[in-house]
């Protein structure tokens, strides 16, 4: 793909790999492109001024920085996606693409998603070029970001076209062509908000991933999947026991979780697609919360094979590979570092639960958290810096991060209602977690500096366990 560079306070340019020839990055006509050198300077500089969490790389190129805590809401216009014969998509063909996008993007707190209300332009009256676009008008109703797209239907294939433009400037950020088929269109508007995050931030999103979670909607509790949205929800297992601690395999394609089936509690292997599974063979009474390695050979779980519960690294069959821990009080819920080389896991060796870091061997066991009394369910972030865990508090159970090391614990939820078992987007940038704090449980998710709690179920009885897929898998 090749590369434009164009100077700008906000964005990445490139041109779009995804569209065709014909297409070439338009002039920049903004709608200041008419004042003066020095009020154009002194707008500038105000921008400049308010604009603090942006952060600049080697190459000259700009990101918006979505792990300040200045960020402010960026305003982004999604008009209604027009289709090819001009008409109005959203409408015309229940291909909500706006809907999509705007609930996409409005869920992150990264973006202040513009009511339609507000739009100047009358929606399809305008094309895709910036020579079309009267930038104007959107500036008008504060908008700084602006997406234009449009869609076509070939027999059951979907045709997507968007571009996403720079409002200030009047020059084009994205340019992206998707196709697929037409009922997979919610994952191709995904695959869309994916990329504009990744052209503003530098870092792919997480849309297109799925969350895993445990729900007693019908009794039982049996693992459930949905998009992050919590659209498109689909039952796993059919058990009719209690299921527990589900787990994505790193190659997007299986889970795994305990379940009390045949009676003692056991670990399973589930392909999400065909629903085959199978128990693995191990000989001890009692296998819970099992964890992947990140290359998906093995597990991490907890069993009480000599005794009391302690941490085992055991094969796809349930072959047993290691012990890695041996205590005689409680240790469970292992949790592997990205890189595979440390497991953060959960042991009442020194009273109450607390969290606890060792390397993959079992050598180096220490504690790593000492505030408050009760503190579980780790999850080691993706990028390997913080680990997210469930801690007791007087006001009942929130959740909390701290580094590999111990240091710099954040309390992250507060509020009414319990807040427990925090699971990291795969890009890192958000906590799933269950949460009571409207009644029963229910699935929310937050950015990781657990601002912008948004929920994600809304189904009868309790949800809990959330755990995110892999990206683009």
């Amino acid at each position: 793909m090749t590369m434009t560079k164009i100077s700008s306070l906000l964005f990445r340019w490139s041109r779009p790999a995804a569209i065709s020839s014909a297409d070439k990055l338009d002039p920049i006509k903004g709608p200041f492109s008419g004042l003066s050198l020095f009020n154009f300077l002194a707008v500038l500089f105000i921008i400049a001024g308010i604009i603090s969490p942006l952060r600049a790389n080697g190459d000259d190129r700009v990101y918006i920085n979505i792990d300040s805590p200045y960020m402010r809401q960026f305003p982004i216009a999604i008009p209604d996606f027009r289709g090819a014969d001009g008409s109005r998509g959203d409408s015309s063909s229940h291909l909500p693409s706006s809907e999509i996008l705007s609930n996409d993007l409005n869920m992150t707190g990264y973006f202040k998603v513009l009511d339609p209300r507000t739009f100047v332009e009358k929606s399809g009256s305008a094309g895709m070029d910036a020579s079309d676009i009267s930038f104007r008008d959107w500036s008008f109703i504060g908008a700084e970001l602006l997406v234009k797209g449009t869609y076509e239907v070939r027999g059951t294939d979907l045709v997507v076209e968007a571009r996403l433009y720079d409002v200030f400037k009047g020059a084009r950020v994205l340019g992206k062509r998707y196709t697929g088929d037409v009922k997979d269109h919610r994952r191709i508007i995904h695959h869309l908000a994916n990329d504009i995050m990744e052209a503003l931030t530098g870092r792919k999103g997480f849309f297109d991933a799925k969350i895993a979670f445990v729900s007693a909607r019908r009794g039982n509790k049996e693992i459930y999947v949905t998009d992050f949205d919590g659209s498109d929800v689909r039952q796993l297992t059919d058990l009719n026991s209690i299921s527990l601690s589900v787990r994505w395999a790193p190659d997007g394609r299986r889970i795994a979780y305990a379940s009390y089936a045949s009676g003692q509690p056991s670990i399973y292997i589930q392909d999400t697609s065909s629903g085959a599974k199978r128990k693995l063979a191990t000989r001890a009474s009692l296998n819970i919360s099992p964890a992947w390695s990140p290359d998906g050979n093995s597990l991490a779980i907890s069993m009480n094979q000599d005794g009391s519960p302690n941490i085992y690294l055991i094969d796809t069959n349930g072959g047993v590979l290691k012990r890695l821990t041996d205590n005689r009080g409680i240790d469970v819920s292992p949790c592997f570092s990205p890189d595979g080389r440390k497991i953060t896991f959960v042991s009442n060796r020194s009273g109450g639960p607390q969290v606890y870091v060792m390397d993959a061997d079992g050598s180096n066991q220490h504690r790593i958290t000492f505030s408050g009394d009760y503190n579980t369910a780790p999850s080691w972030s993706p990028k390997g810096d913080r680990i997210a865990y469930t801690g007791r508090t007087s006001s009942g159970f929130n959740v909390f991060s701290v580094s590999p090391e111990g240091s710099g614990v954040t309390q992250l939820t507060t509020g009414r209602g319990d807040n427990q078992e925090p699971a990291w987007s795969p890009d890192g940038s958000m906590i799933a977690f269950s949460s009571s704090r409207a009644g029963a449980a229910q699935i929310y998710m937050m950015r990781a500096t657990g601002e912008n709690p948004i929920q994600v179920t809304t189904s009868p009885g309790e949800q809990s366990a959330p755990n995110w897929s892999p990206a683009g898998k």
